[in-house]
């Protein structure tokens, strides 16, 4: 896949489906250690399981565009 040519517009939609502790292990391990410290902090699990497989929703569409595995992608807060 390659980035988009310019005045070019992708929608991605993700489904989510909560499929208990094995859908947070599977996106935790996508997570940076920052994001795993930053995932802990939510207090209830279904907002800790939505932050994760976000975040790996994103970061695997986005190495799809830059060649990159996605565990490979962080984001940084500023």
């Amino acid at each position: 896949m390659q980035i988009p040519p310019k005045h070019h517009l992708d929608v991605w939609t993700i489904p989510f489906q909560h499929q208990g502790d094995r859908s947070l292990s599977t996106a935790l391990a996508y997570l940076d250690p920052q994001e795993r410290i930053r995932c802990e902090k939510f207090r209830q699990p279904s907002s800790q399981l939505i932050f994760a497989y976000t975040r790996m929703a994103v970061k695997t569409i986005l190495g799809h565009y830059l060649s990159l595995p996605p565990q490979h992608l962080s984001f940084h807060a500023q």
